[in-house]
């Protein structure tokens, strides 16, 4: 629904304000992508929307794709021979700055506009210090890894998983 789309589009872009949201294009060699990317660029075109390249990734490496299949398969009991968990490329590994620059020759200002965005971000993580938030422990508890065991076990139970039951 392409008027649709726009009319989301226009209304996310006053939300965020000027400069603060972008139409994202992906190329990962799936023939559903391109289309997604052709309407997303006169979509850009529409609106002065900016648009920006980004690149789903799975894995680290181009040669990782079977060995992350074999884990999807693990993870949800699966067989890897009934192909159920392909996904259809093998492009889904961490690209280098050249090899998005072949994949979006075509559209270099969502190239650049990768660096704009990275340019906005600003994080610093200082080494050696627990970055992990202070999240306050209900009434009852004074210990938060008794906590957390409770809320796991709890669930646990509510799945009718209790490992306590079994014994």
């Amino acid at each position: 629904n392409l008027a649709e789309a726009e009319r989301s589009a226009r209304e996310l872009a006053d939300i965020f304000g000027a400069g603060n949201f972008y139409l994202e294009v992906q190329n990962h060699g799936i023939a559903q992508e391109d289309t997604i990317r052709e309407r997303a660029v006169d979509l850009a075109r529409r609106t002065g929307l900016p648009l920006v390249a980004t690149n789903d990734c799975h894995y680290l490496d181009k040669g990782d794709h079977k060995a992350h299949e074999v884990l999807l398969c693990i993870n949800t009991g699966g067989d890897i021979d009934d192909n159920h968990f392909h996904i259809g490329t093998e492009e889904l590994y961490f690209k280098s700055a050249e090899a998005m620059s072949e994949r979006f020759a075509d559209l270099p200002e969502a190239l650049d506009n990768t660096l704009v965005i990275a340019d906005a971000c600003h994080l610093e993580l200082p080494l050696g210090a627990s970055c992990l938030p202070d999240f306050p422990l209900p009434a009852g508890y004074t210990d938060a890894d008794r906590y957390l065991a409770d809320l796991a076990l709890a669930g646990l139970k509510r799945l009718g998983l209790d490992h306590r039951a079994a014994n």
